[in-house]
């Protein structure tokens, strides 16, 4: 098959509809990685909470039982 300089596929990607795709694709993967970045300190931060509240819960529980007059 030969192609003449009036020969065009329309259903072919070119070069700068590659680029545009890569592009966009891209700035798709920016936002993901943003997101999860977002979500793992989110996450950090809840453990962070969870375990502060074990390690304190058991040192301030005798002083709120002894101040409402639960033996």
């Amino acid at each position: 098959m030969t192609r003449g300089p009036g020969h065009y596929h329309p259903e072919l990607w070119g070069v700068d509809q590659q680029h545009r795709y890569e592009d966009r694709i891209k700035d798709e993967l920016e936002k993901l990685e943003k997101a999860v970045d977002r979500l793992t300190q989110r996450v950090t931060m809840l453990l962070g909470g969870i375990g502060l509240l074990v390690f304190v819960i058991p040192i301030v529980s005798p002083w709120v039982r002894s101040f409402v007059g639960i033996p």
